[in-house]
């Protein structure tokens, strides 16, 4: 491919066994294989044409190999999530949908959001860590309610599998904890760890939660980081008629995240105790609207 003197922006659609690239505004479509080889040719293609931004979209994990490489070899780089960019595609006019057209949408978008380039603050293998004790909390959330329906036959294995749920559980936090005390490479997101931790209500797994899955904390305002959470209400009105705010979108481990945080911090931050006491007895608010009130609030204190 030619260099221009032009910015350019790429998107890559991946799929399991190859991955198109497309190039805005200019640059021939291509479309390569998830190999070892054809990831350098991908590296090669992209340190000619030097792009201000690469977007991937999530493909269930598929992307990550092509994200790693384009990090190590020091290309910004950004994954968004599938329903964004299928809403970007629809308010640009695409109904069609091929891989092709996809990697085009992509690289369109990345020329949107430039501005929103970020460093993550993890590898691959904390954050793999971090959602596998999401997956073990979960699935200790099921067996629990479970627990409750189930007559004494089952009940008996199911208290088992809650067990070793809580043992795998207790191991992988105490895991990442390790690797984030002993790892030099961690230092930042270590003295990162520690402010939050130092709010009332927020522990480690709440702190590296929120660091690893919103790394735009502490770089944004307090409007741009509760729209990013889905923490922003928005307005429902036309002419004359004003319908009631809510909150939209978003990032949902986020919102999860601030859910048990907010919960821990109506006991335990005065701060937080006392703006849920307000709300609920003095501005007659529902105990929903309330704590979404105090996840914004919490969420606003940590940025």
């Amino acid at each position: 491919m030619k260099k221009t003197s032009a910015e350019i922006f790429v998107g890559i659609d991946v799929s399991k066994d190859s991955f198109d690239l497309a190039f805005f505004p200019e640059g021939k479509p291509q479309n390569l294989r998830n190999t070892k080889q054809d990831l350098k040719c991908l590296v090669q293609i992209l340190q000619k044409v030097q792009p201000v931004l690469v977007v991937v979209e999530a493909s269930g994990g598929y992307e990550k190999k092509i994200i790693q490489v384009l990090r190590e070899t020091g290309i910004a780089v950004r994954r968004i999530n599938p329903k964004r960019a299928r809403d970007f595609a629809r308010s640009m006019g695409y109904l069609a949908k091929t891989d092709k057209i996809d990697a085009l949408i992509l690289a369109k978008y990345a020329s949107l959001i430039r501005e929103e380039v970020f460093e993550m603050e993890a590898d691959d293998e904390l954050r793999a860590l971090k959602r596998r004790r999401d997956q073990v909390v979960k699935m200790l959330v099921d067996e629990k309610n479970r627990l409750r329906q189930e007559g004494r036959l089952i009940k008996a294995r199911i208290k088992k599998h809650i067990e070793i749920l809580e043992e795998e559980k207790e191991e992988l936090t105490k895991e990442i904890e390790e690797r984030l005390d002993r790892e030099t490479k961690y230092e930042d997101l270590r003295e990162k760890v520690a402010i939050l931790r130092s709010i009332p209500g927020v522990n480690l797994v709440t702190a590296l939660n929120l660091l690893l899955e919103m790394p735009e904390l502490g770089k944004l305002n307090r409007r741009e980081v509760a729209a990013l959470a889905g923490l922003a209400p928005f307005n429902r009105d036309s002419g004359k008629f004003r319908g009631k705010r809510s909150i939209y979108g978003g990032r949902k481990r986020v919102r999860q995240t601030l859910f048990m945080a907010a919960m821990a911090s109506i006991r335990w931050n005065g701060r937080i105790k006392n703006f849920f006491r307000r709300l609920r007895e003095e501005a007659k608010k529902s105990g929903k609207v309330a704590l979404t009130a105090c996840m914004r609030k919490l969420l606003l204190i940590m940025n």
